[in-house]
């Protein structure tokens, strides 16, 4: 009577044919008690799957004539209606009326077995993504301080997948670690074990059994968690950066190199320009001079119409060279200094009848530049900086600050004009519009000095230049 009303399935059998069923095995395969009770062991059951039937029959069989077999095994079901269930049969062989007769308890799994293959698939996609990744990886029981890793972990490192003695605890890691990323690596991981993250990610290097180090990206969540919300498991992924790092350091590399060859290439500039100027002054315009002063002076003996146009011509050409000396290089600025040739060449552009741009040059404890280049290098930027004021920002007034200090002097170019995006500006280097900015900010930041703009649309703009000391330049 208990196992009619059990909430287990109980079934027995005897002499091929169910003597008993209960309530609840019956409901499990949608069948009634007395449609189960007329079936036979003989022929096909309705019940059994018809792959697995057999199997389950000779079992049955070789139970009865007390074999040994299975005492627990999953067996797959019809259901009346068409659907399959999972049941595990738990079964023994016993003498009932002085014969023996199979007692089998059936549990109903298919919701397990659902889960377990669902488990599967999701573990094969896991490991397909790893295997695309390259990635390993490893399960760390917090409590017992055990680590798990997988086999391309230790294949990785040089190691024997049988290693797994030494992969046992989380003190191998510390080791294998890199000394200088270990208290990274441990803080990264006690902030997250505390839950300070939501997730762990560091990047290490990590050392091969032949003495290398390789880099490695870790990645890892606490899954698991006990009543007082300390952490219990965590589970992570490793995956060998190794060739990004050495890719990314060659990078930073050729960057360098080209901001140091950029660099050199303004003053190896600004050098041609001194010769061109000097060769301008020295010897075309010396010559230039000279022809009309002796042009000049025959006219005095002996006016005569055409000499008189030479005349003026030779004058229009030695203005035009001297402008042109000046452009390339002034002389103020390498005889007097940046400030007397900022002063003079803010002067010439108010004379301008362009435009009607006020514009005034403060300086205060700014220190003399003794290095020609950098000088240069400072007197053109601020020009550039000034020209894109008048060509672009429609601006009234424009302010040329220059401010010593004790690690920087700085120069700050101001004005009230119309004002721009700085960042979609960057976005556009190479563009038009772009790369002024990106130039000049290269070579600032290559004297290890200080760009920054200041600008929002319809606010005007600030730019400003801080250039470190002669010793922290140097350095």
């Amino acid at each position: 009577m208990a196992l009619y009303h059990s909430i287990q399935g109980h079934i027995v059998l005897q002499d091929d044919v169910i003597i008993f069923v209960n309530q609840a095995f019956a409901d499990m395969l949608g069948y009634t008690i007395a449609e189960m009770l007329a079936m036979k062991m003989s022929e096909p059951v309705p019940f059994l799957y018809s792959e697995g039937q057999a199997l389950i029959l000779q079992r049955y069989q070789q139970r009865l004539r007390g074999e040994p077999v299975p005492s627990m095994y999953p067996i797959r079901c019809l259901h009346k209606n068409g659907g399959i269930r999972w049941v595990e049969l738990s079964a023994k062989r016993i003498m009932l009326r002085g014969r023996p007769a199979v007692q089998a308890v059936g549990v109903d799994i298919t919701d397990r077995k659902r889960a377990e293959g669902e488990l599967k698939q999701s573990e094969a996609r896991m490991r397909l993504a790893l295997d695309v990744q390259g990635a390993t990886i490893w399960d760390y029981d917090v409590k017992t301080r055990k680590m798990y890793v997988d086999d391309r972990a230790k294949v990785g490192l040089g190691l024997s997948r049988e290693s797994d003695l030494s992969l046992q605890s989380s003190d191998y890691w510390h080791t294998v670690v890199h000394p200088e990323d270990l208290p990274r690596v441990r803080e990264a991981m006690a902030q997250h074990l505390a839950g300070e993250t939501s997730f762990l990610e560091v990047d290490m290097r990590v050392r091969h059994v032949e003495g290398h180090y390789l880099w490695s990206r870790t990645r890892a969540m606490v899954i698991e968690r006990d009543e007082q919300s300390m952490p219990k498991r965590v589970i992570g992924t490793a995956i060998d950066i190794t060739d990004r790092k050495r890719d990314e350091q060659q990078l930073v590399q050729y960057q360098e190199r080209l901001k140091a060859l950029a660099t050199e290439l303004v003053k190896a500039e600004e050098r041609e320009r001194r010769k061109i100027a000097a060769t301008l002054h020295d010897q075309i315009g010396q010559n230039l001079v000279s022809c009309k002063l002796m042009v000049d002076s025959i006219l005095l003996e002996q006016p005569m119409q055409p000499l008189v146009k030479v005349s003026h011509i030779l004058g229009q050409v030695i203005e035009q060279t001297q402008s042109l000396n000046e452009d390339l290089a002034s002389p103020t600025l390498y005889e007097l200094g940046l400030i007397p040739a900022l002063e003079e060449w803010l002067e010439e552009v108010m004379a301008s009848p362009l435009h009607d741009l006020v514009i005034s040059l403060h300086q205060e404890g700014f220190p003399e530049i003794e290095d020609q280049d950098l000088k240069a290098l400072l007197f053109r930027t601020i020009k550039e900086l000034a020209f894109n004021v008048i060509k672009h920002a429609q601006a009234r007034k424009l302010r040329v600050e220059l401010v010593g200090g004790a690690q920087f002097a700085e120069i700050l170019v101001t004005d009230d004009g119309k004002g721009f995006d700085y960042e979609k500006t960057r976005c556009q280097t190479g563009q038009k519009g772009g790369f002024g900015l990106f130039s000049i900010r290269e070579r600032i930041e290559n004297l290890n000095g200080i760009f920054e703009v200041k600008s929002e649309p319809g606010q005007g703009a600030c730019i400003r230049l801080g250039i470190p000391s002669r010793s922290n330049r140097d350095g």
